[in-house]
């Protein structure tokens, strides 16, 4: 959940998780995209942005940098990059 900004009545069920550092990477810059465009952060660890009312199910992994919409719902073991 590190570094992450969440809106409200966001549920997170067990064993999911919210990376905050991309160690896999050469260059460690997390990037947001939004609207299309991708923004350079300028820091090596942020986690998400996750909008109002989203539903993240058991054991799934949102990336560093990935933006959840209002609403959106994570279905358990799933991987979310973006």
């Amino acid at each position: 959940m590190g570094d992450s900004i969440l809106g409200s009545s966001v549920n997170l069920e067990a064993g999911s998780i919210v990376a905050n550092y991309r160690n896999e990477r050469a260059l460690k810059e997390i990037k947001v995209r939004y609207k299309g465009n991708l923004i350079n952060t300028g820091i090596n660890k942020f986690g998400a942005v996750i909008g109002d009312n989203c539903k993240i199910g058991a054991n799934a992994v949102i990336a560093p940098g990935a933006l959840l919409l209002s609403n959106k719902k994570i279905f358990y073991t799933s991987i979310v990059t973006s």
